[in-house]
């Protein structure tokens, strides 16, 4: 029934990439496969993806993604910036280096849009590193705020401040920044919103402009935001370096009826020139957020959300080049994620730069295509059609997501699976797939290739759904014909039937091979170590700006990384007190293999907003697990409305959150509680809220109580 030719073609690929030092073949093991590339539970849009070196592995080249964080829900982006980084020879193995910026200015803090970082080194080789971040906060005059660190993961500091006022900043670069660093050191600033602006910096500032340069408009540039048939520049100006040429990446607004469709901002696109400030000359569509696609009658569809926008970059990595864009899921555009699409880079001899447009595809990393023989969460869908979407979720703890609000008709694809990897690992001609029913009869028809038979698409299954399946959730099994004789890179489709137009269920995960879908999902293994819910506490919004207009995000403590070179012993003895970020800690137990403990003493920052008692911290690259918080450690903390109490902490000091009194949210996440002092919480608010794990709860509300902290007019839950 099936040709060998893809297989063929496959291997063929496969040794052209290994001869010319392409990216590797797939490994049994990844510990994320399909898009987004990230835990779906993080919702990082607007990535600027960048390769530096390895601070804590001289030597060592990291990939980091620096974007927005769409944490507000309501709006866009949100109040901190975080960054992700990968080994550029395991692009499936994401870590979480933590939050990287926060503006705050007076007790307010800023919305922060679409970021940049750039690397520059002085005449020693000595490395520093500016992040651009976009500060949204109504009349602030922080717009064009810059920080920097020696460490691409930060932490940044704001390094252009005003002489005269400490919350305005100097700089030209306004809305989405993006910064270039030439082979020659010289340095150059792009933005705009709906009109391009670009100029030369002054290498010693990174944010002002050049003696002698001018900001040059579109009226200078030809980028345009105008209703002309090219350029219709949008916003998400970003600039790439491709041998001699100079590739200027931003979002495009297509006309009415281009390609077929209404208007979108969801396109992204590239112009080219031999400088970096232009002439440019217009090269065409990177990604098309909408996935454009064509029915089985030949007209143009959206199998993706059809509004909302993109942006990102692109990359070269290991001799593969990769777009780094997003996806808008949950039916709305405040709860973005990245995405990638390995894509084709080539400069013509007559300096034409020519980059074919990528297709939405749940690929991310494995351009081989994805192993069926492993577990699929349902959210690395790239075809949703007839009403389903992916829902968003903050829950750390499940690394993939489910697709929602599937009816009849509905049609859920995925592009692309590799039938040749994990033979070895098939069990039968089967299929597994978890559903959540609604109480509703149905049938789904697994489709190869195609939805439709009519268009080349192959029923290979179906699976029939009852009204009497249980609601909290249903494993069906589907017989699949002939799935040992499947071979080469197939795309899959689950097309849905039903009566009346009321949802017939949502999509949780699947694999082939099997008659269970596993626990051994390739994203499981990137999860951090604390899981705090997302804070649901109402936070001051700014006032929207055009185009981009994104609740404080989970806190997720700093990943382990290996000991730092040559530590001094004496720093981690018994006693010791080390601040890292806004807390500081006294070592309670000397341990350097990762088994120490202390106790959180303070903040050096009264003004904190939101409270998060991280599960460990690392000192010289040594992890500390935080087992107590001292006394009077956040006492005073008045606009602290929220407290997420660490899963290690036994104890809690005497007034230790006294007279925080907006603190109205306290998640206690620690199974090992065994002391609460006096004062604790005197003073918090009157309908402050806690909650704590389900099997603790009978005990800690017992505590509580005992410790005098509940009033009548509070809540325990677990």
């Amino acid at each position: 029934m099936f040709k060998k030719k893809n297989l063929a073609l496959c291997i063929v690929f496969s040794m052209i990439a290994i001869l010319v030092g392409g990216i590797s073949l797939p490994q049994a093991k990844r510990s994320r496969a399909a898009n987004s590339y990230l835990p779906h539970w993080e919702h990082i849009p607007d990535g600027e993806p960048r390769v530096f070196e390895d601070p804590d592995n001289p030597g060592k080249y990291r990939v980091y993604i620096y974007g927005s964080h769409d944490t507000r829900k309501t709006g866009y982006c949100g109040y901190d910036l975080v960054t992700w980084s990968a080994p550029v020879d395991d692009l499936n193995n994401w870590r979480y280096e933590g939050v990287i910026f926060e503006s705050i200015v007076n007790g307010n803090a800023d919305v922060l849009f679409a970021p940049d970082v750039v690397e520059t080194k002085d005449e020693n080789g000595n490395k520093t590193y500016y992040l651009y971040p976009n500060n949204q906060s109504s009349g602030s005059g922080r717009t064009s705020m810059i920080a920097k660190s020696d460490s691409p993961k930060g932490p940044f500091e704001v390094c252009n401040w005003k002489d005269e006022s400490q919350t305005k900043t100097d700089g030209i670069l306004g809305f989405d920044p993006a910064a270039f660093v030439d082979d020659d050191g010289r340095v150059y600033g792009y933005w705009g919103f709906q009109s391009s602006s670009m100029a030369e910096l002054d290498p010693e500032t990174m944010c002002t402009l050049k003696a002698g340069s001018k900001i040059l408009t579109e009226k200078d540039t030809g980028i345009d935001g105008s209703e002309g048939d090219n350029f219709r520049f949008f916003e998400a100006s970003s600039m790439r370096k491709v041998k001699d040429k100079y590739v200027f990446v931003y979002s495009r607004k297509t006309k009415e009826g281009e390609f077929g469709l209404g208007a979108s901002n969801y396109t992204l696109a590239y112009a080219y020139g031999d400088t970096p400030l232009g002439p440019w000359t217009y090269g065409g569509t990177l990604v098309d957020g909408r996935a454009r696609e064509t029915d089985q009658n030949g007209k143009v569809i959206c199998s993706q959300m059809s509004y909302g926008n993109t942006h990102g970059s692109i990359l070269e990595i290991n001799g593969q080049w990769y777009l780094f864009y997003h996806r808008c899921i949950n039916n709305d555009m405040y709860s973005r994620q990245a995405t990638v699409e390995a894509i084709d880079v080539n400069v013509t001899e007559d300096g034409e730069v020519q980059i074919k447009e990528a297709e939405v595809t749940s690929q991310g990393f494995e351009i081989y295509g994805l192993n069926p023989f492993k577990k699929q969460t349902a959210g690395s869908a790239c075809f949703m059609t007839g009403g389903p979407y992916i829902k968003a979720h903050y829950d750390t703890s499940n690394p993939g997501s489910d697709v929602v609000n599937i009816k009849n008709g509905s049609i859920v694809g995925y592009k692309y699976f590799n039938f040749d990897l994990g033979k070895g690992t098939r069990d039968k001609d089967i299929m597994a797939v978890n559903l959540i029913p609604k109480g509703k009869d149905g049938t789904i028809k697994i489709m190869l290739d195609r939805p439709w038979e009519r268009d080349g698409g192959t029923e290979i299954g179906s699976i029939e759904i009852s009204a009497t399946d249980d609601p909290e959730g249903v494993l069906k099994t589907a017989e699949i014909d002939s799935l040992s004789s499947i071979e080469g890179k197939h795309a899959l489709y689950f097309v849905f039937k039903s009566s009346g137009s009321s949802v017939l269920c949502d999509l949780n995960s699947f694999q082939f091979g099997d008659s269970t879908v596993t626990d051994e999902d390739e994203g499981q293994d990137v999860k951090p170590e604390e899981s705090p819910a997302p804070d649901e506490t109402p936070l001051p919004t700014p006032t929207p700006v055009p185009g981009n207009t994104a609740s404080p995000s989970p806190a997720v403590p700093s990943p382990t990384v290996p000991p730092a070179a040559n530590q001094s012993e004496a720093s981690l003895a018994v006693g010791k007190v080390h601040t890292i970020g806004n807390f500081t800690y006294k070592i309670t137990k000397a341990d350097t293999y990762g088994k120490g403990t202390v106790l959180l003493v303070g903040t050096k920052n009264k003004k904190i907003k939101s409270i998060q008692v991280p599960d460990t911290i690392k000192i010289k690259g040594t992890k500390f697990r935080v087992a107590g918080i001292g006394k009077a450690a956040f006492k005073g903390c008045k606009l602290a409305t929220r407290a997420v109490i660490g899963k290690y902490v036994s104890v809690i000091e005497n007034s230790a959150f006294e007279s925080c009194g907006k603190l109205k949210k306290i998640n206690l996440k620690t199974t090992t509680l065994k002391k609460i002092g006096k004062k604790v919480f005197k003073g918090i608010h009157k309908k402050a809220q806690f909650t704590v794990p389900k099997k603790q709860l009978k005990k800690y509300k017992k505590m509580l109580k005992s410790a005098k902290v509940i009033k009548k007019s509070m809540k325990i839950s677990g």
